[in-house]
């Protein structure tokens, strides 16, 4: 995750609130951290993260983060509409 490794504490703080809007993000689509779901969760909140550090103002997700975040909705999608989990 050398990626990711911050040494400049004024990022380090920009990646964490980053972090923080993508759960607010995915908790207002309706997603929320669960057992079933724990490593796509923390996935997606990253790939959001990183991408609004490198592309500030960016509109779209790429098209792996869209999809996952897809992905996680759709359980919360069907037991709202069939009442399964």
């Amino acid at each position: 995750m050398l990626y990711c490794r911050e040494d400049d504490p004024d990022m380090g703080n920009l990646l964490e609130s980053l972090a923080d809007a993508a759960e607010e993000y995915l908790g207002g689509a309706g997603i929320g951290r669960t057992a079933q779901n724990l490593k796509r969760y923390d996935l997606a909140v990253m790939a959001m993260a990183l991408y609004w550090r490198d592309n500030p103002g960016g509109a779209n997700f790429p098209e792996g983060t869209q999809n996952l975040i897809n992905q996680l909705k759709l359980p919360t999608e069907r037991t709202i509409l069939y009442g399964k989990s």
